[in-house]
């Protein structure tokens, strides 16, 4: 139950990262499935597990296969890190999509999400990702 929460919070939090209807539209999609192999976002684990292979394999999940735990362990420390120093998921969202982005949205969201999820689960869900979110910042 709770891991079906977790899932369909992270969809919804990637509908509006994302943006754009047949995105939202296709999230949509994704939540009725979300209990088979192809869903976008795969919770592998328990909050708070503090399971560096757990997180490593989720980043996996949504494409960023040359994560190893080194990787992980990198992410999930400069995650936790900035939001002890009170920066909110989408600062650290943002961070990660550009201006030179070497994440796409849904990449960016789910470092940030399973890195709370996994490390720091006092943090979760500020809800500054959730609202208003637009994807990341244009560039001239």
């Amino acid at each position: 139950m709770k891991t079906t929460k977790a899932l369909t919070k992270r969809i919804a939090i990637l509908a509006v990262a994302l943006s754009g209807t047949t995105i939202v539209a296709g999230m949509a999609v994704g939540v009725g499935l979300a209990s088979s192999a192809n869903a976008t976002i795969a919770i592998i684990g328990s909050r708070g597990d503090h399971d560096l292979y757990n997180y490593r394999d989720e980043l996996r999940y949504t494409g960023l296969y040359h994560e190893d735990a080194t990787n992980a362990e990198s992410l999930e420390s400069r995650v936790c890190g900035r939001r002890a120093m009170s920066y909110t998921e989408e600062q650290l969202v943002r961070g990660l999509e550009g201006p030179d982005p070497l994440y796409t949205s849904e990449q960016a969201v789910m470092i940030v999400e399973g890195a709370e999820y996994h490390f720091c689960p006092t943090y979760e869900d500020d809800g500054s990702v959730g609202r208003g979110y637009t994807g990341p910042p244009e560039t001239m």
